[in-house]
C-alpha cells in the first residue's frame, strides 16, 4: 500500500486520480478537490456507523473477490451484516 502512494507512482499517474500526497500536481479538473483539502476540509467522515460499514464490507466481500459468490449475493450479505451491526450499535431501529 505504501508503494501505491510513493512519489514515483504519483508522478507516473498524476492525472489518473486526485492524490493527497507530496509530489501531486493538481490539474485544472482537480483544482477544486485539491484546494478543499489544502484548505483544511474535514477528512472522510469516519463516524461510528462508517466503521460498521467497513467491517461488513471487509468481512463479506471476500467470497465475491475469490469468485465463489455473485456480486448480488455479496452485496446482500454486506447489507445484512451492516444492518445487524447498526441495529446492535443503536444506529438503526
Amino acid at each position: 500500500m505504501m508503494n501505491g502512494i510513493s512519489s514515483d507512482v504519483v508522478k507516473a499517474n498524476n492525472d489518473a486520480a486526485v492524490w493527497l500526497v507530496d509530489g501531486y500536481m493538481p490539474s485544472p479538473a482537480s483544482a477544486g478537490v485539491s484546494g478543499t483539502a489544502a484548505g483544511g476540509a474535514a477528512p472522510y467522515p469516519m463516524l461510528p456507523f462508517m466503521g460498521a460499514l467497513h467491517t461488513a464490507l471487509g468481512a463479506e466481500i471476500t467470497d465475491f473477490l475469490q469468485g465463489s459468490e455473485s456480486a448480488e449475493q455479496a452485496l446482500a450479505d454486506v447489507e445484512a451484516a451492516y444492518t445487524a451491526a447498526a441495529k446492535e450499535q443503536g444506529f438503526l431501529n
